[in-house]
């Protein structure tokens, strides 16, 4: 099932949901900065992040989305991570290195500057390995980053925090660079989808200088859609879809010979067997890759020792492994360098040749599964290996040769992601990409995975409640009464709004009552206010709130998937945020006095669609709320949602009844209200649901509309007035 948050849709999705205004690139943003505060202290994806360029660069595209434009902008609002050795205007660019720590990019990196000229919403910059030369993550930055599968095992490297912040939500898509596989190790060792391209200097122009023969950028994504939308900006040309049918593909289980770990084995080789059932004429083969070291090792050597021999001088600083480099580096001769550009030549050529004979090359990606950070085996398949290249024997070879490679997930072995390589002649980038996506759809790999395990809730640890009456900071009370629990919310502090730390109690509550076995749960409050301030971004930009947006989200989530039934009783106005609250629960309750309002729409804003249609759905009269989101009336709770609106059935018995009576002592529901509700459930459970699909085409012409462009336009007008007439006050 695809997650419910934002974060984890497809691309192609989420400029959907911008152009029709279902969701906001800000919105998006915001969740994002907050998921990175959340998780990435324990995943360390990022060496340092740009909250300010990204809120900048998400309300630049909402305003362009807002004025109906962003078809020529194919990232717009899209926020991505960069990783850290591609420079960004303005920003810092360590190389992952202590020594480079303080250093601000003065201009950015031309994938960089694509990707912004895209309309990309830059979130930070992303881990990496010391200058980019280790397969795994680790730099004297801080601890190692952790895989989003299993934190306590690497991201792979030297694109680790590309991968990691991809694969736990804290971005979209990332970019990454791969000099002899630090795009496609880190996607396999991730459950990732990773493209390196075709070998050309010109495309990376203005990055950081290393492995200059051999380096290329790419996507790490977590679909083969989301890396062929990011290739054809990176790459300027358009990467057409086509079914492939009938390929001749050079398949090879072990290349050189290396010892592979049964369980890649396994996953890899049942993958090909896909590709032979779909036509395909897949033939086992060994691949001549014999002698890519030769030529490699001295060129890598020689960047090392001309951009970075100085370094040596630094008493400290410099992590084991570069100095290591360095150090040999010094020792390689002109003579060996000359020869290895030779060799080079040659390799090239071979594998260029072997795709007259072939069109794809199909190998795993890596010889193992992610192993525990700083913990590289010494053994494969009970065979020593070395620890440089061990785990990674198959990658680099193709950085040798300039072809292009992608590393596809499909399977797991020890629970843990497997890749498959798959590579292609100069240029072949839409064929190797409509390749991996046709197997994509074959191989079912659960990448759904990752976003249940990142949840936003799944950070909120239930408290411990030492007694039947509790009370929990910021207006939020949890009490026990004959089997039931009554969470309370009471008049907020903070300018009668929901705060991020109630959301978090709410949840937490919850899953004590869960814990306790209740049979039911009362969500209630004493004539309680909730501002819907995050809807103020429209008018002002300003993004202190929006992360409230998120803390409701995950919250809302939370009531939904409440093992018991959960009832929201409410006395009093019910503003936005409550709104989204009650319709969450199974039962909505309201008292004689309470009304469901959302104060935004009085400025002639539309509130939140989802919530909207999702009470539409329930109520079954879209043209009140049409005319509630377009004049900003309130609904009375006589008149729609009124006292015991049953959205869903549910079952509890004397259980629920307890709950309903205790619920009706909170809101001093009256009799009418009850046959009102009533009166309504029967109409709609027994003369129609609303069909969704025309809902939508309802919402989307309001979106469009003249009339709520004029509504925007002079909400915009009243509260700039409110705004001078505060200042004219001071």
């Amino acid at each position: 099932m695809p997650s419910s948050e934002p974060i984890f849709w497809p691309l192609h999705r989420l400029l959907g949901a911008f152009r029709s205004r279902e969701l906001s690139p800000v919105e998006l943003a915001e969740q994002a900065i907050a998921r990175i505060e959340t998780f990435d202290p324990q995943l360390r994806s990022y060496l340092s992040v740009s909250p300010e360029l990204a809120l900048e660069q998400a309300q630049q595209a909402e305003k362009v989305y807002g004025e109906g434009g962003g078809d020529e902008q194919q990232l717009l609002g899209l926020p991505i991570s960069i990783k850290d050795l591609f420079d960004v205007k303005g920003q810092p660019t360590s190389l992952g290195s202590l020594l480079y720590r303080d250093n601000i990019a003065a201009q950015d990196s031309q994938p960089v500057e694509r990707r912004r000229a895209a309309g990309a919403v830059f979130l930070g910059k992303s881990n990496t390995a010391e200058f980019g030369q280790s397969a795994t993550t680790e730099n004297l930055m801080g601890d190692g980053c952790a895989n989003p599968w299993c934190p306590d095992r690497t991201a792979g490297g030297s694109s680790g925090g590309a991968a990691s912040s991809v694969g736990a939500g804290l971005a979209s898509i990332g970019l990454g660079s791969d000099g002899g596989g630090s795009i496609r190790i880190p996607s396999a060792m991730s459950g990732l989808f990773g493209l390196k391209f075709s070998f050309d200097p010109e495309a990376v122009e203005g990055a950081f200088r290393a492995m200059t023969q051999f380096v290329c950028p790419g996507p790490i994504s977590r679909s083969v859609a989301d890396a062929r939308m990011m290739t054809a900006v990176l790459l300027g040309r358009e990467m057409k879809v086509a079914e492939p049918s009938g390929l001749r593909i050079a398949w090879c289980e072990a290349p050189e010979g290396k010892p592979v770990d049964g369980g890649v084995r396994a996953a890899t080789r049942s993958a090909v067997g896909m590709l032979a059932e779909m036509g395909h004429r897949v033939e086992e083969v060994a691949i001549p890759t014999e002698g890519w070291l030769e030529a490699f090792g001295p060129l890598v050597l020689a960047d090392e020792w001309r951009h970075r021999g100085h370094l040596l001088e630094s008493a400290e600083g410099l992590t084991n492994y570069t100095r290591r480099a360095i150090e040999t580096a010094e020792t390689v001769t002109d003579e060996e360098v000359q020869t290895a550009k030779v060799l080079k030549k040659e390799f090239e050529d071979r594998i260029e040749a072997w795709f007259e004979h072939y069109d794809l090359i199909v190998t795993p990606t890596t010889a193992t599964v992610a192993f525990p950070i700083g913990q590289r085996p010494r053994q494969i398949d009970q065979q020593d290996v070395g620890p440089l290249w061990g785990p990674f024997p198959f990658t680099a070879a193709f950085n040798v040769s300039g072809s292009p490679a992608a590393s596809l997930p499909v399977g797991l072995a020890d629970d843990m992601p497997v890749g498959l390589q798959v590579v292609g002649p100069s240029r072949s980038e839409a064929d190797i990409l409509n390749l991996c996506e046709q197997l994509e759809g074959a191989v079912e790999f659960p990448a759904e995975t990752m976003a249940e395990r990142w949840r936003s809730d799944s950070a909120t640890v239930p408290p411990s409640f030492e007694a039947d009456s509790a009370e929990v900071p910021d207006g939020l009370t949890a009490e026990y009464q004959d089997g039931v629990a009554v969470i309370r919310f009471e008049r907020a502090t903070k300018r009668n709004a929901l705060t991020l730390p109630m959301l978090a109690e709410l949840r937490r509550a919850l899953a004590e009552a869960t814990e306790r076995h209740v049979s039911a749960v009362v969500i209630t409050g004493d004539s309680s206010c909730f501002s819907a301030g995050m809807d103020l971004r429209e008018l002002t930009g300003d993004a202190s709130d929006l992360r409230l947006d998120d803390e409701i989200a995950a919250t809302t989530e939370a009531i939904r998937r409440a093992p018991i039934p959960v009832i929201a009783a409410i006395e009093g106005p019910c503003f936005g945020a409550a709104v989204d609250l009650a319709i969450a629960c199974d039962t909505r309750l309201a008292g004689r006095g309470a009304s469901f309002r959302v104060p935004a729409v009085s400025l002639g804003l539309l509130y939140r669609p989802d919530a909207v249609a999702d009470m539409v759905a329930a109520i079954g009269r879209p043209e009140t709320i049409v005319r509630l989101i377009v004049l900003g009336e309130r609904i009375g709770a006589d008149d729609a949602v009124a006292a015991g609106l049953v959205a869903r059935a549910t079952e509890g018995g004397k259980a629920l009844e307890a709950a309903m009576a205790l619920a009706r002592q909170t809101v001093e529901a009256s009799p009418e209200a009850v046959s009102a509700s009533k009166g309504l459930i029967n109409e709609i459970v027994g003369q129609r649901r609303l069909d969704l699909e025309e809902w939508e085409s309802l919402r989307r012409d309001l979106l469009s509309s003249e009339a709520r462009s004029k509504a925007v336009a002079t909400a915009k007008q009243r509260f700039g007035a409110i705004v001078k007439a505060a200042a004219d006050d001071q």
